[in-house]
Protein backbone atom coordinates (compact mmCIF):
# COMPACT_ATOMS: atom_id res chain seq x y z
CA UNK A 1 0.00 0.00 0.00
CA UNK A 2 0.92 3.67 -0.75
CA UNK A 3 0.48 6.31 1.96
CA UNK A 4 -0.68 9.85 -0.04
CA UNK A 5 -1.85 12.67 1.73
CA UNK A 6 -3.47 16.29 0.88
CA UNK A 7 0.02 17.35 1.84
CA UNK A 8 1.61 15.28 -1.28
CA UNK A 9 4.00 12.47 -0.73
CA UNK A 10 5.92 12.06 2.82
CA UNK A 11 9.41 13.06 2.00
CA UNK A 12 10.02 15.29 4.96
CA UNK A 13 12.94 17.83 4.98
CA UNK A 14 16.49 16.56 5.43
CA UNK A 15 17.00 16.38 9.28
CA UNK A 16 13.45 15.88 10.26
CA UNK A 17 13.10 12.57 11.64
CA UNK A 18 10.67 10.15 9.73
CA UNK A 19 7.54 9.06 11.59
CA UNK A 20 5.28 6.26 10.57
CA UNK A 21 1.96 6.15 12.53
CA UNK A 22 0.22 3.17 11.90
CA UNK A 23 -3.18 1.84 13.42
CA UNK A 24 -3.01 -1.56 15.39
CA UNK A 25 -5.06 -3.42 12.84
CA UNK A 26 -2.51 -2.31 10.29
CA UNK A 27 -3.31 -0.19 6.91
CA UNK A 28 -6.10 -1.30 4.89
CA UNK A 29 -6.04 -0.84 1.02
CA UNK A 30 -8.33 1.73 -0.11
CA UNK A 31 -9.40 3.14 3.32
CA UNK A 32 -8.87 6.67 4.75
CA UNK A 33 -7.62 7.69 7.97
CA UNK A 34 -8.50 10.74 9.58
CA UNK A 35 -5.40 12.25 12.42
CA UNK A 36 -5.97 14.67 14.33
CA UNK A 37 -2.73 15.93 16.48
CA UNK A 38 -2.15 19.22 18.77
CA UNK A 39 1.33 21.45 18.27
CA UNK A 40 1.99 21.23 21.12
CA UNK A 41 1.91 17.84 21.84
CA UNK A 42 -0.45 14.98 23.00
CA UNK A 43 0.23 14.87 26.41
CA UNK A 44 -1.01 18.83 27.11
CA UNK A 45 -3.64 18.58 30.16
CA UNK A 46 -7.15 18.67 28.97
CA UNK A 47 -8.67 21.88 30.50
CA UNK A 48 -5.22 23.67 28.77
CA UNK A 49 -6.01 21.73 25.15
CA UNK A 50 -9.18 23.76 24.54
CA UNK A 51 -7.63 26.98 24.83
CA UNK A 52 -5.46 25.72 21.47
CA UNK A 53 -8.53 24.34 19.48
CA UNK A 54 -7.69 26.58 17.04
CA UNK A 55 -4.60 25.20 16.18
CA UNK A 56 -5.83 21.36 15.73
CA UNK A 57 -3.86 19.95 12.72
CA UNK A 58 -6.11 17.58 10.59
CA UNK A 59 -4.15 15.10 8.17
CA UNK A 60 -6.33 13.17 6.20
CA UNK A 61 -4.42 10.06 4.79
CA UNK A 62 -5.57 7.76 1.97
CA UNK A 63 -4.18 4.54 1.56
CA UNK A 64 -3.92 3.27 -2.39
CA UNK A 65 -6.43 0.15 -3.48
CA UNK A 66 -3.33 -1.03 -4.92
CA UNK A 67 -1.54 -3.64 -2.65
CA UNK A 68 2.53 -3.52 -3.44
CA UNK A 69 3.44 -7.65 -4.01
CA UNK A 70 6.86 -8.18 -5.63
CA UNK A 71 6.37 -11.96 -5.11
CA UNK A 72 10.03 -13.49 -5.90
CA UNK A 73 10.91 -10.67 -8.04
CA UNK A 74 14.23 -9.02 -7.91
CA UNK A 75 15.63 -5.29 -8.57
CA UNK A 76 18.81 -4.95 -10.43
CA UNK A 77 21.50 -3.06 -9.28
CA UNK A 78 23.37 -0.60 -11.92
CA UNK A 79 26.97 0.38 -10.95
CA UNK A 80 28.48 3.45 -12.13
CA UNK A 81 32.12 3.95 -13.45
CA UNK A 82 34.30 4.08 -10.56
CA UNK A 83 36.09 7.38 -10.56
CA UNK A 84 39.06 8.90 -7.93
CA UNK A 85 38.35 12.03 -7.08
CA UNK A 86 37.08 14.34 -3.56
CA UNK A 87 34.80 13.13 -1.41
CA UNK A 88 32.72 15.11 0.62
CA UNK A 89 31.36 12.95 3.87
CA UNK A 90 30.79 13.49 7.64
CA UNK A 91 32.69 14.11 9.70
CA UNK A 92 34.09 11.95 13.84
CA UNK A 93 35.92 15.18 14.28
CA UNK A 94 34.63 18.74 15.47
CA UNK A 95 33.25 20.14 12.28
CA UNK A 96 30.07 19.27 10.22
CA UNK A 97 31.97 17.66 7.06
CA UNK A 98 35.36 16.77 5.68
CA UNK A 99 36.89 15.84 2.56
CA UNK A 100 39.88 13.50 1.52
CA UNK A 101 40.57 11.75 -1.82
CA UNK A 102 38.64 8.34 -2.56
CA UNK A 103 37.62 6.02 -4.65
CA UNK A 104 34.16 6.46 -5.32
CA UNK A 105 31.57 4.75 -7.19
CA UNK A 106 27.34 6.08 -7.45
CA UNK A 107 24.84 2.63 -7.33
CA UNK A 108 21.07 3.07 -8.13
CA UNK A 109 18.13 0.23 -7.71
CA UNK A 110 16.21 -0.30 -10.88
CA UNK A 111 12.78 -2.00 -10.08
CA UNK A 112 10.75 -4.30 -12.43
CA UNK A 113 8.41 -2.02 -14.99
CA UNK A 114 5.42 -3.20 -12.97
CA UNK A 115 6.49 -2.19 -9.35
CA UNK A 116 8.38 1.41 -10.76
CA UNK A 117 5.09 3.45 -9.66
CA UNK A 118 5.84 2.79 -6.23
CA UNK A 119 9.73 4.28 -5.86
CA UNK A 120 8.28 7.48 -4.30
CA UNK A 121 6.64 5.12 -1.49
CA UNK A 122 9.95 3.08 -0.32
CA UNK A 123 12.42 3.33 1.24
CA UNK A 124 16.00 2.02 0.58
CA UNK A 125 18.54 0.32 2.24
CA UNK A 126 21.84 -0.52 1.25
CA UNK A 127 24.09 -3.58 2.86
CA UNK A 128 27.87 -4.21 2.15
CA UNK A 129 29.34 -7.48 2.55
CA UNK A 130 26.49 -8.84 4.23
CA UNK A 131 27.00 -6.85 7.66
CA UNK A 132 27.70 -3.72 7.34
CA UNK A 133 24.17 -0.94 6.72
CA UNK A 134 25.73 1.78 4.68
CA UNK A 135 24.02 5.06 5.65
CA UNK A 136 27.20 7.91 4.93
CA UNK A 137 25.58 11.69 4.92
CA UNK A 138 27.52 14.50 3.17
CA UNK A 139 27.07 16.68 6.48
CA UNK A 140 27.00 15.65 9.81
CA UNK A 141 24.94 18.99 10.72
CA UNK A 142 22.21 17.90 8.31
CA UNK A 143 21.83 14.22 9.11
CA UNK A 144 20.07 11.85 6.23
CA UNK A 145 16.69 10.52 7.56
CA UNK A 146 16.61 6.32 7.83
CA UNK A 147 15.91 4.85 4.75
CA UNK A 148 16.82 7.57 2.30
CA UNK A 149 19.98 8.93 1.13
CA UNK A 150 22.08 12.09 0.64
CA UNK A 151 22.38 11.48 -2.98
CA UNK A 152 19.37 10.79 -4.19
CA UNK A 153 16.43 8.68 -4.08
CA UNK A 154 17.05 5.06 -4.80
CA UNK A 155 20.56 5.89 -5.11
CA UNK A 156 23.62 5.83 -2.78
CA UNK A 157 27.18 7.10 -3.11
CA UNK A 158 29.94 4.10 -1.88
CA UNK A 159 33.48 4.86 -1.30
CA UNK A 160 37.43 4.05 0.11
CA UNK A 161 40.26 5.88 1.26
CA UNK A 162 42.93 6.88 -1.14
CA UNK A 163 44.49 9.91 0.69
CA UNK A 164 44.16 14.00 1.92
CA UNK A 165 42.72 16.26 -0.55
CA UNK A 166 45.51 17.69 -2.19
CA UNK A 167 43.71 21.05 -0.95
CA UNK A 168 44.01 20.60 2.54
CA UNK A 169 46.87 22.52 4.50
CA UNK A 170 49.61 20.22 5.63
CA UNK A 171 48.67 17.54 3.34
CA UNK A 172 46.07 16.95 6.28
CA UNK A 173 43.20 17.55 8.41
CA UNK A 174 41.76 21.26 8.43
CA UNK A 175 41.29 22.47 11.72
CA UNK A 176 37.28 22.07 11.70
CA UNK A 177 37.22 18.86 10.05
CA UNK A 178 38.82 15.19 11.08
CA UNK A 179 38.41 11.70 9.95
CA UNK A 180 35.87 10.42 7.85
CA UNK A 181 32.91 8.81 9.92
CA UNK A 182 31.98 6.45 7.03
CA UNK A 183 34.64 4.51 4.84
CA UNK A 184 34.92 1.23 3.18
CA UNK A 185 37.87 -0.31 3.01
CA UNK A 186 39.54 -0.74 -0.75
CA UNK A 187 39.13 -3.44 -2.58
CA UNK A 188 35.90 -5.57 -3.86
CA UNK A 189 32.61 -5.58 -1.70
CA UNK A 190 28.92 -7.68 -2.01
CA UNK A 191 26.36 -4.70 -2.57
CA UNK A 192 22.80 -5.68 -1.57
CA UNK A 193 20.51 -2.97 -1.83
CA UNK A 194 16.62 -3.13 -0.61
CA UNK A 195 13.78 -1.38 -1.42
CA UNK A 196 10.96 -1.93 1.36
CA UNK A 197 7.74 -0.45 2.15
CA UNK A 198 7.48 1.00 5.54
CA UNK A 199 4.81 -0.81 8.06
CA UNK A 200 5.07 -4.54 6.26
CA UNK A 201 7.60 -7.12 5.53
CA UNK A 202 7.19 -6.17 1.68
CA UNK A 203 10.67 -5.90 -0.21
CA UNK A 204 12.31 -6.74 -3.13
CA UNK A 205 16.28 -6.84 -3.12
CA UNK A 206 19.42 -6.30 -5.98
CA UNK A 207 22.59 -7.45 -5.96
CA UNK A 208 25.83 -6.59 -7.49
CA UNK A 209 29.86 -6.32 -6.49
CA UNK A 210 31.64 -3.05 -6.43
CA UNK A 211 35.63 -2.67 -6.81
CA UNK A 212 36.83 -0.03 -4.81
CA UNK A 213 40.68 -0.09 -5.22
CA UNK A 214 42.24 3.11 -5.45
CA UNK A 215 44.49 3.41 -8.80
CA UNK A 216 48.05 2.48 -8.08
CA UNK A 217 47.17 0.05 -4.80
Amino acid sequence: MGVQSKLGPLQPPRGVPLLLIQPREGFHPGARYRFTYWPGGTYMHKERRTQFEKWVQELIVDISPDVFDPGMASAIVRVGAASTGKVVTSTNGSGCATRFLGRQVLINIQLPDDLKRWSNALLYTVRVDDKEIWRPDKDLCNPTPPGASSVGLGQELLFSWCDWWPEDVSGGLRSDSGSPSSLLPPGRHSIEFTAWLPGTPEQIVGRAEVELRCNGR
